[in-house]
């Protein structure tokens, strides 16, 4: 099986103050296609930093980062976004949707930057993803006449839309009640096996945890199991 992400003795810091942290320490993790896989490891030991560099929205100081084989300290600020567009889907804790805009609008801003795209294919696209989800009869609304699993059903589909290799999602379910959170993990699960779409995300859901085909454990900065 071919990897969507090739990491190789990545090393990461940052300067907090006058301290100097660590986050990264010569990480090495490969992500093969089609996986559904979770990252653990207790605050402060890397899973954001890992995260960040994997969806190119951030740097490593020393090391390499392959996405699909393109090596990512090659590419410029351009490119890079790119790359992000056309081949990774973003799924964050707090939905990250733009309260002004409704559903459709929403899940279309992805393909908005991709002038290649007509305006029939784009909407297309959108519906394909919201019906995905089960929310094509509410492209019409506003996030805030939604509840909390409806929202990310929305930023699932708005993560789908660009058709991405790899999905990273941060603390999916972290937001939400028990019941919507197992619903959000069948429908991760579903997406996963029918667009084979791979997955990777942080969580400290046990439920989440009880579903992925491999468990990655981080800590210190380093790949422990």
């Amino acid at each position: 099986m071919e990897n969507v992400v090739d990491i190789k003795n990545v090393f990461k810091s940052y300067q907090l103050g006058s301290t100097e942290v660590h986050a990264l320490r010569g990480l090495s993790l490969q992500i093969r296609k089609g996986e559904f896989a979770a990252l653990i490891g207790s605050s402060g030991s890397g899973k954001t930093t890992l995260l960040n560099l994997v969806g190119c929205l951030d740097e490593a100081d020393k090391g390499e980062i392959l996405i699909e084989g393109v090596p990512v300290k090659n590419l410029n600020e351009n490119e890079r976004s790119e790359l992000r567009n056309k081949k990774i889907g973003f799924i964050f804790q707090s939905f990250n949707l733009i309260p002004v805009l409704n559903v459709f609008e929403n899940v279309e801003i992805p393909l908005t930057i991709r002038k290649e795209i007509s305006e029939e294919d784009r909407k297309k696209k959108v519906m394909t993803a919201l019906k995905d989800v089960g929310l094509e009869s509410f492209a019409s609304q506003r996030p805030d006449q939604l509840s909390g699993g409806q929202r990310q059903r929305v930023a699932i589909a708005r993560a789908l839309v660009t058709e991405p290799s790899l999905i990273l999602a941060d603390e999916p379910t972290a937001n939400l009640d028990s019941k919507t959170a197992h619903h959000i993990i069948d429908l991760m699960f579903e997406l996963n096996q029918k667009r084979h779409v791979t997955f990777f995300f942080c969580t400290h859901d046990e439920k989440l945890m009880n579903r992925v085909q491999r468990i990655v454990k981080i800590k210190d900065g380093v790949i422990e199991s």
